[in-house]
């Protein structure tokens, strides 16, 4: 999901993606194909230390286990973040990011493909 994330979100003439984060050299390079002036890293906890006031917002399209933390640490940097499905695996952590999203007066999103379209609305 994350080339797609990023594949939607570059398409807007507004977004300059500035950095991009992956473990995985082999999609970092590709999405570093596309945005070559991006700054890159393979760990968004160095992204945030080093670039933190740079990022207006942060797309979190990852495997499950940082779910909640990558999203959490975007907030506690007063950056709105947009996470794929599952938020979290525990109901702590949703708690926990909802109160931080109501703290920090963040609007956050969940990535859930098709079911945002207009068609699944009108089901019920």
């Amino acid at each position: 999901m994350g080339g797609e994330n990023l594949k939607a979100i570059s398409s807007y003439e507004m977004v300059d993606v500035v950095t991009l984060c992956d473990v995985d050299s082999n999609n970092l390079s590709a999405a570093a194909y596309l945005h070559p002036k991006a700054k890159r890293f393979t760990d968004y906890r160095d992204l945030f230390k080093e670039i933190k006031d740079q990022i207006d917002a942060v797309i979190v399209s990852t495997p499950d286990h940082p779910h909640a933390p990558a999203p959490m640490m975007a907030m506690n940097h007063d950056k709105p973040a947009y996470c794929q499905k599952p938020l979290t695996h525990h109901a702590t952590d949703d708690r926990a990011m909802n109160q931080l999203a109501a703290d920090k007066n963040h609007m956050t999103q969940m990535g859930i493909q098709v079911h945002s379209f207009y068609d699944f609305k009108l089901a019920t």
